[in-house]
């Protein structure tokens, strides 16, 4: 067995063996007349907009329930500063819950007073630590969305899937219908469709750091580019980058580089010396992109959080999502002209980005002229 599987499995024996103590410590308990739902998603920014879809159908689910829950990792509180609809959003740290055991069982207790009726696990990526949240929430009924196992080895997948009373999106690969099968669970005739940039309850389109965005947007022809994702194998090569920004740039546009500030030195390897290039590495706060992807007239990213946000906006959006998880996010499952999805061929297609090349070729052999002729057709330019 090598050190990382080696790892790997013991760590998952040690949090599973904390999970078996406080499985006994704290015995489910039944709450039949409970109003009350339990949603639990524990990934990243892109996993949160995916969720979002739930706040569509916050009218109907509000007429047979009390009180609606979603619990998320407080490293994405800020993403939820404008949200103003009726459910509650409550943050954890996830750092303090893994190691923190007085932490851990403060938080059960005070999940479990609550007396759901039903406790979905959301988290596209299952590991035991979000899986215990949602066993030992106390709820009547508790289901998942996944069985993947991404951070658990197969003996404690198995074991902690039978531990839920479905796993209730098992037939659907992509995330999206997943939560689509949880609202018709909930729901008699939910709200399915998804991008809409009139939707207001997420997001506040008018909150915006103007000190640093106001000059750059006074141009009426403007596109965001989010080159880098938190995962480096999913990047598309700079060396194509510049060439589609230096023909944006001839066809009247500017260009707004977006980022983190670590991603800040490999943004400036960007041909940042033309004026109409600019690069907002860290300067927004996370609530204040969606504003800022409202104003451009198209977005270019990856298979990354960003997107998601340029999708739930219903912006022209060129998405180079590669092939390691094609269906599993994005390519979304519903139709709309202002969306073109980007892959190039290869035959380990659907690798899980396990990639047996150096490189990821269903991303870096995708040509610039191809992005940019997709670019084109959602501008209906010539």
């Amino acid at each position: 067995m090598t050190k990382p599987i080696l790892f790997t499995y013991l760590n998952n024996l040690i949090a599973y063996s904390i999970f078996s103590l406080l499985k006994i410590i704290l015995p489910k308990k039944n709450y039949s007349s409970g109003k009350s739902i339990l949603f639990i998603n524990s990934g990243q920014i892109g996993d949160l907009i995916v969720s979002s879809i739930l706040f569509d159908n916050e009218e109907f689910l509000f007429r047979e329930y009390t009180k609606i829950i979603l619990l998320v990792k407080d490293d994405y509180q800020e993403l939820f500063v404008a949200y103003h609809g009726k459910f509650l959003i409550e943050f954890y740290n996830y750092r303090k819950y893994k190691w923190n055991i007085f932490y851990k069982i403060k938080l059960l207790i005070k999940l479990r007073s609550v007396g759901f009726r039903y406790c979905f696990n959301l988290t596209a990526a299952r590991g035991i630590l979000n899986d215990e949240m949602a066993i030992l929430s106390g709820a009547e009924e508790t289901l998942a969305l996944n069985s993947d196992w991404k951070y658990l080895k197969k003996i404690f997948g198995k074991r902690m899937d039978s531990l839920y009373k479905e796993i209730i999106g098992k037939d659907h690969i992509n995330e999206y219908e997943k939560h689509f099968t949880v609202l018709n669970y909930l729901v008699k005739s939910p709200v399915l469709s998804f991008t809409s940039r009139g939707n207001n309850l997420f997001f506040d389109l008018n909150n915006l750091n103007r000190r640093i965005v106001e000059p750059i947007t006074q141009k009426e022809k403007l596109i965001v580019v989010a080159p880098y994702s938190s995962e480096l194998n999913r990047d598309w090569p700079i060396e194509k980058y510049n060439p589609l920004i230096g023909l944006l740039i001839n066809d009247g546009f500017k260009i707004i580089l977006l980022g983190s500030k670590s991603q800040k030195r490999k943004l400036e390897l960007f041909n940042v010396s033309n004026n109409e290039v600019v690069v907002l590495a860290g300067k927004l706060k996370l609530h204040e992109i969606p504003t800022l992807l409202n104003l451009a007239t198209l977005f270019i990213g990856l298979d990354s959080g960003l997107t998601h946000i340029a999708l739930r906006l219903n912006i022209p959006t060129v998405a180079i999502i590669g092939g390691g998880m094609h269906g599993k996010f994005l390519p979304a499952p519903f139709i709309s002209e202002n969306i073109k999805y980007l892959s190039a061929g290869c035959e380990y297609f659907l690798c899980e980005w396990k990639c047996k090349y150096h490189v990821q070729k269903c991303v870096a052999d995708i040509q610039t002229d191809v992005v940019y002729a997709s670019i084109l057709t959602l501008l209906k330019k010539d």
